[in-house]
């Protein structure tokens, strides 16, 4: 290999490094990233981004790469994505062959690409990798947080089995119940049943206390939805919630201006009130 060309490679795999944060590769694992950089800059490119048939050959180049070495995920991901190979096509390739790096996939697809793509790029992972929906959900939350809600709803309608895991991922990432009012929000324009939103607010938020958030839906408008705050009366009785978000827990609750009921019960309660998104 001439020596200007092994400069670039060089020079292009240690910038590429930098802007990506990643870990020092071991002499084996920067060997293989060489390699692979090689082949890439051989394939043709129109305007510094790869012919549509180049696309597949990449994709291929980089699939095999990580299948046989998974650590090598999350800068082939930024590698092949910056370099025109597809952001929705490199992030399945790769999640594919290496399910278990689809979170720091994710991550470095996002930032590869843009934050407003989160959702797209979290659907898209699911698709292949639905197993891995908790570390996908939040790497995208993590990558993209004012997008939590779009993320939330992408993954449900990509991955509906993995419904509960997505909730939970979605509600333990928000800072705040404004955030995960809107993730509640999401899940129930989703058609997620208001019972298994509050059950995973339940599983999520219950402190100390015994207190815990409940999402209240707004018939009108569900954006006007709000989050307030339930206990648990009867800490042995765990099956459900309340008499009109599902059965079992009696959850009490009441708002100070029209009494309110999520579950059964009377007082002790606080409304958050939350503006509309």
């Amino acid at each position: 290999m001439p020596l200007s060309l092994r400069k670039m490679i060089a020079v292009l795999t240690l910038s590429l490094l930098s802007m990506a944060g990643h870990a020092a590769l071991s002499v084996s694992e920067q060997q293989k990233l060489d390699t692979v950089v090689t082949q890439l800059n051989q394939l043709p490119k129109v305007q510094n981004k790869y012919t549509s048939q180049a696309k597949d050959q990449a994709l291929l180049i980089v699939a095999q790469v990580v299948k046989a070495n998974p650590s090598l995920a999350a800068i082939l991901t930024e590698l092949a994505i910056k370099q025109g190979a597809g952001v929705s096509a490199t992030v399945k390739a790769l999640a594919k062959v290496a399910p278990k790096q689809a979170g720091a996939i994710v991550t470095a697809a996002i930032k590869a690409s843009k934050p407003s793509m989160a959702a797209a790029i979290a659907a898209a992972a699911l698709s292949v990798a639905p197993k891995q929906a908790a570390a996908i959900t939040q790497a995208a939350i993590t990558a993209s947080p004012k997008h939590a809600a779009a993320i939330t709803s992408a993954g449900i309608s990509t991955a509906p089995s993995q419904t509960q895991t997505i909730l939970q991922a979605a509600f333990k990432m928000g800072s705040s119940s404004e955030d995960r009012r809107k993730v509640a929000i999401a899940a129930d324009n989703a058609g997620i049943k208001i019972a298994v939103i509050n059950q995973v607010l339940r599983e999520t938020t219950t402190n100390n206390k015994g207190q815990y958030e409940v999402f209240k839906q707004n018939q009108q408008n569900t954006s006007d939805s709000t989050i307030i705050m339930g206990y648990v009366n009867d800490q042995t009785n765990t099956t459900g919630l309340g008499s009109t978000q599902g059965q079992g827990i009696s959850v009490s609750i009441n708002t100070p201006s029209n009494n309110a009921s999520s579950g059964g019960g009377g007082s002790g309660c606080n409304k958050l009130i939350a503006s509309c998104s």
